[in-house]
């Protein structure tokens, strides 16, 4: 019993002992612990202290962005190098540069030009009053010829078939011309104010790269407050360009106002030169691009008493690809619209003299029968229905009247006969038969003569539809 207490007594004590130690070792790790807290502050304290004197050193050394009066930076200076700058034109003519030399030359004005057009817009706003004198007194050089732009004589058409291939602002990193590189420095710099000029060049500009280049960056910047402005622009520039130009315009003015863009494409007097005579491949490429929504307009122009006859030829010449389509085009026209086109087909002939009638008539007739399709009875008896708009002539053996009663014979055969029409079928002996008749060297030989008598006929639609 005594060593039962004995065993209790012992492991107390040996249990206040060990809770003695550990408490002595929990006190001496937070004594430590606390001490070394303090060192690493210091240390750190220290370290922040090297660390702001550095920083502080740093900024001195770093270069201040105070405005420097550098008088070669000068707006004015800036432009004054511009002025200096010679023309293309003058440096090489009209041909690119070729050997090392030539391309030096040409490489030291651009870069000269881009360290102008650089300086002029860093310098924001306070470039804008010597951009507004340059601007002002008319100065211009060309500081390139690009040569991989779109031939000016390829089609363009507005409606979309073949916009892919025009870029109203190409992308580019030294302009053509030096006006236009200022006006991008005025497009990058888009403040109020440089925006503001830019909306007085575009107004006020003759030049229709200038006028575009306005008008996208304008857009660019901000299209809710610019666009109608940029529209009015333009619509007021339209009249004056002609051709491709115009229709470039057209795509600028469409991607704006879609409702503008139709009333400038039906306007018929936007066909009309400044000498007041009409501009028929003008005309002839809308009703290519229009189609059958160009009838209309055609109609109007082929109407008019001062329309010629050769005008009116061309005219018809367009709508009969649209109403007998373009290859692969299966588009079904209204029958409305082909009777229309008949009519003006009928009042052309009709109105044509005898012996106009013996060469032009005959041709027209010809003409309008071989761009129908072998099976398309409607378009075959809506000719049919043509035909019977035109009288006969009175005189013995006219041409007119053998072609006429050739092509209703022959149109009336493939009606009756349908997919049955050429089976069974003699090319050789027709053939034979047509020639021994003598229609067909009659018929070339009046057209022939018809040409070579009017020379100013070779460059007519009529004409190129004949060859």
């Amino acid at each position: 019993m005594k060593k039962f207490y004995f065993l209790i007594i012992a492991s107390t004590i040996l249990l206040g002992l060990t809770a003695a130690y550990v408490f002595h070792c929990r006190s001496a790790h937070t004594e430590w612990t606390t001490r070394q807290t303090e060192s690493w502050d210091l240390k750190k304290q220290e370290l922040q202290s090297q660390i702001d004197d550095l920083s502080a050193k740093t900024k001195e050394l770093k270069p201040q962005k105070t405005k420097l009066d550098v008088p070669e930076l000068e707006p004015q200076t800036l432009i004054a190098r511009l002025q200096g700058m010679k023309d293309w034109s003058e440096l090489f003519g009209n041909n690119a540069p070729t050997n090392s030399a030539m391309k030096k030359i040409a490489h030291d004005q651009i870069r000269e030009a881009y360290f102008v057009f650089q300086g002029l817009q860093d310098q924001g706003d306070d470039s804008l009053d010597a951009i507004r004198d340059y601007l002002a007194n008319g100065h211009n050089v060309t500081l390139y010829r690009p040569y991989n732009i779109l031939d000016p004589n390829q089609y363009f058409d507005p409606e979309g078939s073949s916009s892919d291939r025009y870029v109203v602002d190409r992308h580019v990193v030294m302009p053509e011309t030096s006006r236009l590189g200022i006006l991008q420095v005025l497009g990058n710099i888009k403040t109020p104010a440089a925006l503001g000029t830019l909306c007085n060049v575009m107004q006020s500009t003759s030049d229709f790269r200038e006028l575009t280049k306005a008008g996208n960056l304008l857009l660019a910047a901000d299209r809710d407050t610019y666009a109608q402005t940029v529209l009015a622009a333009y619509i007021a520039f339209y009249p004056n360009i002609h051709g491709e130009t115009q229709n470039e315009l057209l795509a600028s003015i469409k991607d704006i106002s879609k409702d503008e863009y139709n009333k400038l494409v039906l306007d018929p007097d936007s066909f009309y030169g400044e000498d007041g005579k009409l501009r028929i491949d003008a005309l002839y490429s809308r009703i290519r691009s229009l189609k059958e929504d160009s009838i209309p307009l055609a109609s109007e122009i082929f109407n008019r008493a001062d329309t010629s006859i050769k005008d009116k030829s061309d005219i018809l010449i367009g709508l009969e690809r649209v109403i007998h389509g373009y290859r692969g085009d299966d588009h079904k026209v209204d029958p409305a619209n082909v009777e229309q086109v008949n009519s003006m087909y009928a009042s052309f002939i009709n109105g044509l003299s005898n012996e106009d009638k013996n060469t032009l008539g005959s041709m027209a007739l010809m003409f309008y029968a071989t761009a129908m399709g072998e099976n398309d009875t409607e378009r075959q008896q809506q000719y049919l229905n043509l035909i019977d708009q035109l009288p006969a002539l009175q005189e013995e053996g006219s041409l007119f009247n053998e072609t006429r009663d050739f092509m209703k014979n022959t149109i009336s055969q493939m009606l009756k006969k349908g997919e049955d029409f050429g089976k069974d079928f003699d090319s050789a002996m027709a053939q034979k038969e047509m020639f021994d008749s003598g229609f067909p060297q009659r018929f070339m030989k009046s057209s022939l003569d018809f040409f070579k008598e009017h020379p100013e006929w070779k460059d007519s639609h009529f004409y190129k539809n004949f060859n």
